[in-house]
This record gives structure tokens, sequence and C-alpha cells, in this order.
């Protein structure tokens, strides 16, 4: 009697050992079954605050980029053009550097500077002879009615000679006139006119 107690105690005690394993089974079961469901309804709540953010540290990502872009892009066009203008500025330094070594300081340019200041020089004292001679011929004029001509041969000259001063001085002739060549012939005043039309026509040709 007491070893069937026993035997029903020990099978009622199996049977709700299974019925405890099940019971697990099955809220196991129903975990695994509820767990995907309630991830799917659950609903996403995004702030619209970060999304706005986010968007603008892109849009100033992207705006820092172009702006270093087009700096760099600038820098170097200015990098260019700095070292093209500075080597145009050294040709031009060099061609002027030619042109002094070869025209300013030429001997001969100082040369012909200093025979021009003696020159006008000469045409300043010339100016106060001539006034001499027109004093005297016009003297001549009132108490003989004619003109003396000894003086009118020597204005003659003195005319050319003012006359190839001038064309020394301007740079028209590179003659050098009187004490560098004889002194002028006196020649009538139709044909003074006509050498010195002549002589201006060689001076345009040439």
């Amino acid at each position: 009697m007491k070893v069937k107690d026993d035997k029903d105690k020990s099978e009622n005690k199996h049977r709700n050992n299974e019925n405890d394993h099940h019971s697990n089974d099955a809220n196991h079961k129903d975990n695994k079954e509820h767990v995907p469901y309630s991830s799917e309804r659950q609903p996403v709540v995004v702030d619209a605050h970060d999304v706005a953010d986010s968007a603008a540290e892109n849009v100033a990502v992207k705006e820092g980029k172009e702006e270093a872009e087009a700096k760099k892009n600038k820098n170097k066009g200015a990098d260019e053009s700095v070292h093209t203008g500075s080597g145009a500025c050294s040709k031009m330094r060099a061609k002027m550097r030619c042109l002094l070594r070869t025209h300013f300081f030429a001997a001969k340019t100082w040369l012909r500077i200093l025979f021009i200041l003696l020159f006008i020089l000469a045409y300043c004292l010339i100016r106060f002879v001539i006034l001499g001679v027109v004093i005297l011929q016009t003297l001549f004029m009132l108490f003989t009615g004619k003109r003396n001509q000894p003086i009118h041969e020597f204005a003659s000259g003195l005319a050319s000679y003012a006359y190839q001063i001038v064309q020394y001085i301007c740079y028209i002739s590179d003659g050098k006139p009187f004490p560098f060549q004889s002194w002028p012939k006196a020649v009538s005043g139709d044909a003074a006119t006509a050498n010195n039309q002549s002589d201006a026509a060689d001076t345009v040709t040439r």
C-alpha cells in the first residue's frame, strides 16, 4: 500500500514537471511570435530639427569646399599673373637698360647736346648783331637812299649762318655751322630763298 502511494506521487510529480515544461515552451514561443510583430508595429519617431540641422551642416560643408576651391583657383591665377607680370617687367627693364647703354650714355649723344647749347648761345648773340645791321642799313637808307653793299653781304651771310644754326639745334641737319665750316657766302635775296628751299627739300627727302 505504501509502495503504491509512492508510485502515484512519482507519477504526479513527473506529470507536473512535463506540464511546466510544456507551459514554458508555449510562453517562449508566444514571445518569439510577438516580438517581430511589436517591432514592426512600433512607429519610428524622427526629429525634424535634427534632419534640418543635418541638412544645414551638409550644405555648409559643401559651400565651404566650393569656397576653398574657388579661393585656391583665385590664388593660383594671381600667382600666374604675378609671374607673367614680373617676367614682362624683367624684359622691359632689360630693354630699357640696353637702350640706356646704347643711346643715353653714348658719348656722341652728349657731345651733340653740348654743341647744341653752344650754338643756342651763338644764336642769342646773333640777334643783337642782326639788330645792329637793321639800324645801320636803316640809317644808310635814310641818308643815302640806298643800302650799304658790305653790310648787305655781311647780313646775307649772317642770315644763312642763323639758318644753319636753327637746322643743327633742331636736329634737321648734322653739319655743324661756323667755325666748323666756312662762313656762308653772301647771296642775293632771291638766291638765298631758293637755296633755303632746296635745303629744306633735301632734308625732307632724307
